[in-house]
């Protein structure tokens, strides 16, 4: 029954939920499931056991005040396209991978995680106190994320992409968020698997893929950053605008 409460309260299918409570922490709060390990759904079926109805409306009231941000630099139009062309011939020989949307593309500066709505004004009033040059985008080639399953273009570490990352974490420090202890690695996602479990479609793209020639991408200048609200949908997540931030 807590499936068929998840599935339909979030609008999502099986899989989109089972992928959701391994990326999506507030999920699995609002679950009761600290951690996911081996079958996500007899997790949860012990946990429905221990709640009452009364405790469900008390976590969807709890966390729909919630929203999932992040700050990120969208492609310029010819770099989408060149991207696009590069990946296009892939979705079809390799289907059982989740495809990021052109549309979705972006190279993320910081993830900020789960924000309750009341810090919502005060991210955006710090965020326009960043005064940065505009940031040089070189796309690298194609690499992969083996542990959590993603196929991605690795960005260049420029001077002045380095420089708005740390203007944007410092800004972000004023609200209570703290940088990342992982290096910051700039990329921009292509596809991911579905859920965690490594597949033969991922493992067969990384041998496709090392037998290519590189890609030939473009570089541009990033005149604005942006801040973006992340949804989880059934087709997996969305990610939407929210402020647009000019750069120098």
């Amino acid at each position: 029954m807590l499936r068929v409460f998840l599935q339909q309260w979030f609008a999502l299918s099986k899989p989109a939920v089972e992928d959701a409570l391994y990326e999506l922490p507030v999920l699995r709060r609002f679950a009761g499931v600290k951690r996911i390990a081996g079958t996500a759904w007899a997790q949860l079926a012990s946990c429905y056991r221990l709640c009452t109805a009364g405790r469900f409306i008390c976590r969807i009231l709890l966390y729909s005040e919630f929203m999932r941000l992040f700050t990120g630099i969208a492609l310029d139009d010819k770099t989408a396209q060149s991207l696009h062309s590069y990946v296009s011939s892939f979705h079809r020989e390799f289907p059982a991978l989740r495809w990021s949307l052109p549309q979705q593309w972006h190279v993320t500066l910081q993830f900020l995680g789960e924000a309750k709505e009341e810090c919502y004004t005060s991210i955006v009033q710090h965020l326009r106190t960043v005064r940065a040059d505009a940031a040089e985008i070189r796309i690298g080639g194609p690499a992969f994320f083996e542990r959590a399953g993603v196929f991605h273009i690795e960005i260049e570490k420029t001077e002045s992409l380095l420089a708005l990352h740390y203007q944007t974490e410092q800004a972000l420090a004023y609200c209570g968020f703290k940088p990342e202890v992982r290096p910051y690695s700039p990329h921009i996602t292509l596809a991911h698997n579905k859920g965690r479990a490594s597949s033969a479609d991922f493992k067969r793209l990384r041998h496709v893929v090392e037998k290519l020639f590189p890609a030939k991408l473009s570089v541009f200048t990033a005149h604005e950053f942006l801040l973006y609200q992340s949804f989880t949908e059934p087709s997996g997540s969305r990610y939407e605008v929210r402020e647009r931030f000019p750069l120098m």
